[in-house]
């Protein structure tokens, strides 16, 4: 199960963090948080 999880994280980790980016920049989050 794990390493299901894991492949499915890396397989969409840009995705990710493409959303988490466009997060901060709606909600204002500074970039240093990460």
């Amino acid at each position: 199960v794990f390493d299901f999880l894991e492949t499915h994280f890396q397989d969409h980790n840009e995705l990710v963090i493409q959303l988490v980016k466009d997060l901060q920049k709606a909600t204002g989050i500074k970039d240093s948080m990460f």
